[in-house]
């Protein structure tokens, strides 16, 4: 009987630690998909201001042709 108590508190613990390591586990995982989010974001900003600024130097290059 005291045997059968001892397994299920070792099991009720392993579960637990189990539990805690998915956690983890989760919460690592958004915050990597947060970080990818974030770099995709500037990446995008960048790729506008980019344009933008090709944009420019053509429309400078038209008026000076012009």
């Amino acid at each position: 009987m005291i045997e059968q108590q001892r397994d299920r508190q070792r099991d009720a613990e392993h579960f637990l630690e189990l539990r805690a390591h998915v956690q983890r586990h989760q919460r690592i995982h958004a915050h990597l998909e947060e970080a990818e989010v974030a770099v995709q974001r500037r990446r995008a900003e960048a790729e506008h201001l980019g344009n933008r600024a090709i944009d420019a130097v053509r429309q400078q290059a038209l008026s000076l042709a012009g």
